[in-house]
């Protein structure tokens, strides 16, 4: 199976956790990836966001996803891991 290379970039915690602000993953090439398989894959590469990663929310080319989006691996351009923010 060919896979692909996509940057990631890490928000606020996730950040703070993975101790990068952007890194790059590889995901098999698929036009059948849901938002849980490509957090399930950050998660294996960045265990440090276990804990926190009931509250992540993904973007795929600056477009929140949600855990049952397919998403086409091939035109994703970047994956943004963000998670919770708060302030007031």
């Amino acid at each position: 199976m060919e896979e692909i290379a996509i940057p990631v970039f890490f928000f606020a915690k996730a950040r703070e956790l993975v101790g990068t602000g952007s890194a790059s993953i590889s995901i098999v090439k698929s036009s059948q990836t849901t938002g849980s398989q490509l957090l399930s894959a950050i998660l294996k590469k960045y265990p440090v966001l276990n804990n926190i990663s009931k509250n992540i929310v993904l973007a795929v080319n600056q477009e929140y996803i949600d855990a049952e989006q397919v998403v086409d691996i091939e035109s994703a351009l970047e994956i943004a891991v963000i998670p919770p923010i708060s302030g007031g």
